[in-house]
């Protein structure tokens, strides 16, 4: 009895992306994003200390709705790239850009980004799954974060195009659900190991972490794990506008936009009017 006691200690100990969730922590984040990102740079093995955020939303290191590189940049001396739709502050390398999936490459290498950098933090509202497959297609970042949309289970890999004229419009019509988002990272290697809950966690990013980097850890999660992060959030779409969101499995198999969209209609309708 004892043998097994001491055997699951140790089993435990190792299997650090089991206690994920017990470091969540908010120090400059909008959630609590900050004690997910310390924990994962004890636990993993970080080539190059360089992070990229986009959108930033702020004009300072400590402003908008809460950074998720400002610790890094500020208490480990991490270097930066901060990209944003509309702020612009070059003494902090914070540059205005419109991102888009075939410019955001071009955009890194101006501004030499590593091939591997340690760690890139998406939250654009819209785009979010075009431009994480972008990236890794070419970067391969030790670990990376991407909002969700919580309002879809994890059953249905929904998202939104890659054009829009509007883009987020305050409802429920952005991003991408766990499971869209999940499949392109299984496609580039990562794995997935936390997804917040906005209600306890008071975030809705997933963090991935790229698979060679992950050691000691036997169990790793599925997304049946995660089933628990599905969460109302936002207004609900009170116009057909729903019928901009595709199934991504189904775009997968087609490369055809206007049919993906026609298969996420009664999906999208029904979890986010």
């Amino acid at each position: 009895m004892l043998y097994y006691y001491i055997y699951y200690i140790y089993y435990m100990s190792k299997n650090w992306i089991s206690k994920i969730y017990k470091n969540e922590k908010k120090i400059y984040s909008q959630g609590k994003q900050d004690g997910i990102i310390e924990y994962i740079i004890k636990n993993i093995k970080i080539k190059n200390k360089y992070c990229i955020e986009f959108g930033y939303d702020s004009n300072t290191l400590y402003g908008g709705c809460g950074p998720n590189t400002t610790n890094l940049i500020i208490n480990y001396n991490w270097d930066k790239l901060l990209l944003d739709g509309k702020y612009n502050n070059k003494d902090i390398n914070l540059h205005t850009h419109f991102l888009t999936e075939n410019n955001i490459c071009n955009i890194f290498k101006k501004y030499n980004v590593p091939l591997e950098p340690g760690y890139i933090s998406i939250d654009v509202d819209s785009i979010d799954l075009w431009l994480m497959n972008a990236v890794l297609q070419k970067y391969k970042p030790s670990f990376l974060s991407v909002e969700m949309n919580s309002n879809i289970p994890i059953d249905y890999a929904i998202t939104f195009p890659k054009n829009d004229n509007k883009g987020w419009v305050g409802d429920k019509i952005y991003g991408a659900s766990l499971k869209a988002l999940n499949i392109v990272a299984e496609k580039y290697n990562y794995q997935l190991v936390y997804a917040g809950n906005v209600t306890i966690s008071k975030n809705h990013d997933a963090f991935f972490v790229r698979n060679d980097l992950i050691t000691n850890c036997d169990r790793r999660p599925t997304l049946q794990d995660f089933r628990f992060t599905y969460s109302q959030l936002h207004r609900k779409c009170i116009d057909d506008r729903y019928k901009i969101m595709l199934d991504y499995e189904e775009y997968i198999k087609t490369n055809d936009i206007a049919r993906s969209q026609l298969k996420a209609n009664n999906i999208s309708k029904k979890y986010l009017c």
